[in-house]
């Protein structure tokens, strides 16, 4: 429960429903989510480094670049999920 000042003394009980907080879990997941993805497709450039300056072998950024966009393209998409349903119901509306 919160307790919200409407600019005087009284204060109103806002409830929180339960729907509400599911909701909130579930954004709260899929920017975890999101961040996961975006770390191992940053993570990919690591991994070509190594390959590439550590071991030798003749690797190319092209090689790595469609692993990099696999991780960090969904991972944007789910960390800015209200931000692209929002656009959406408006270019569709």
């Amino acid at each position: 429960m919160n307790f919200v000042s409407n600019g005087g003394a009284k204060f109103e009980l806002l409830s929180i429903s339960e729907a509400d907080m599911a909701h909130e879990k579930e954004r709260k997941s899929l920017k975890v989510l999101g961040s996961i993805l975006v770390a191992a497709g940053v993570g990919v450039w690591g991994v070509y480094a190594v390959v590439r300056f550590g071991m030798g072998w003749d690797v190319t950024g092209r090689q790595f670049l469609p692993y990099h966009l696999a991780g960090v393209i969904p991972g944007m998409i789910l960390r800015r999920h209200r931000f692209f349903c929002g656009l959406l119901r408006r270019l569709l509306s």
